[in-house]
């Protein structure tokens, strides 16, 4: 099967295989999980922890913020290209994919 023949999200998930054929230090993901499921993007979640194990540093930019606070340990937040936002991410607010909320939190709630 020729990889242009795959669907959408198994592409998007060989791709970064390529990328880590080279065995990069530090890998950079442009919106990975663009147009993919929620079950696609548990993947990538799943794919993403198996590269920070074995030490590649990743810089990604992403909207899904379900993929960015299950992964990321640093979050740089961009307005209009500049930055707004700039916080380290303790690891208890690292959300995992079976406790993901059905809906989102109200101001109360917060």
């Amino acid at each position: 099967m020729l990889a242009k023949s795959l669907p959408y999200g198994p592409r998007r998930l060989l791709e970064i295989a390529r990328a880590l054929a080279t065995r990069p230090k530090l890998l950079f993901l442009d919106e990975p999980a663009a147009g993919m499921s929620e079950e696609e993007i548990d993947r990538v979640i799943d794919l993403v922890h198996t590269i920070q194990k074995r030490g590649v540093t990743l810089l990604l930019v992403e909207h899904r913020m379900r993929l960015v606070m299950n992964v990321a340990e640093h979050i740089i937040v961009l307005s209009y290209g500049r930055r707004s936002q700039r916080a380290p991410l303790r690891r208890s607010r690292r959300t995992r994919r079976s406790s993901r909320p059905t809906s989102s939190p109200t101001r109360e709630s917060r």
